[in-house]
């Protein structure tokens, strides 16, 4: 009932601020239920999360839920409390407050270096979840961006994908290491393949002159995940897209939908309305 409760007030999102003060009790609450029964042993069934699982990662949920609505002060409590528990053993809960201390951003700037700690953890989860985190409260000293590269190199696919992410949300700063996020857009994953290619339309000045090579994801034989990532990338660049506007336009003719559906967008993005009619046309006549 604990945990449904904390869930509760966490939903009401802002309305709920007045009693964050109460929802922090939850993070020193060792309660948990078990995490199998009869159904997820007999494969009917996965497992539940750990928010509702087990009551310090009720609370972090809840916090989290809360400080992404009131985007107002008075967190430094909240946010030392959630900290601690990266002390734990266990990995959920470590996740859980990594994803509260993500939502507070720069109202946890005081715990960076204990969020910067987690890049090496052994869980691939929490590394993954350390760099996001790092990346939504910012302010990121040299030695904790040097961690986050070294995790485009990382064993885990999600991993690499979050600290490429992570490095693009970082501003000049994490534009710094544009050349290392390249070098993912040859990765054996398509998902990090993917998240290369949006991170580096999202380097600040320098993701303009990645546009060639966004687009030239387009002409070769990628994955589908990979050629809605350049579309979506080619649109944010806006004025640099247009030299490839008859390239985004064959991709109205796809055979997925949603590469046909990301390029529609992007088309009326920039300007260039009503191909998709054309393009459905010429898929017609050509069946």
């Amino acid at each position: 009932k604990r945990i449904a409760a904390t869930l509760a007030l966490g939903y009401m999102g802002r309305e709920a601020s007045v009693h964050k003060e109460l929802i922090q009790d939850g993070l020193f609450d060792d309660f948990e239920e078990d995490a199998d029964n009869a159904l997820t042993q007999g494969g009917c069934t996965t497992r539940m999360p750990p928010s509702c699982r087990k009551a310090k990662c009720a609370a972090s949920a809840a916090l989290g839920r809360i400080a992404a609505e009131d985007q107002g002060f008075g967190w430094e409590t909240a946010a030392a409390q959630v900290a601690r528990l990266l002390d734990e053993d266990d990995w959920e809960v470590k996740t859980c407050a990594l994803d509260c201390l993500s939502a507070l951003g720069p109202r946890a700037r005081d715990h960076v270096d204990k969020v910067s700690g987690q890049l090496a953890d052994e869980i691939f989860i929490v590394r993954a979840k350390a760099a996001s985190a790092l990346a939504k409260i910012g302010d990121v000293e040299s030695v904790s961006l040097n961690k986050m590269a070294d995790l485009l190199e990382d064993s885990c696919p999600a991993v690499k994908s979050a600290a490429a992410l992570g490095l693009a949300e970082l501003g000049d700063d994490g534009a710094e290491y544009s050349h290392k996020v390249f070098n993912l857009l040859t990765d054996i994953s398509a998902d990090v393949r993917a998240a290369a290619v949006t991170a580096l339309s999202r380097m600040r000045d320098r993701g303009p002159y990645f546009a060639s090579v966004i687009a030239q994801r387009l002409r070769e034989q990628e994955e589908p995940r990979v050629r809605i990532a350049a579309i979506e990338a080619l649109s944010a660049l806006e004025e640099r897209a247009m030299s490839f506007m008859d390239l985004i336009k064959e991709q109205q003719r796809d055979e997925v939908p949603s590469v046909r559906e990301a390029a529609q967008k992007c088309l009326e993005r920039l300007g260039q309305p009503g191909g998709y009619r054309d393009a459905l046309q010429d898929r017609g006549d050509e069946e």
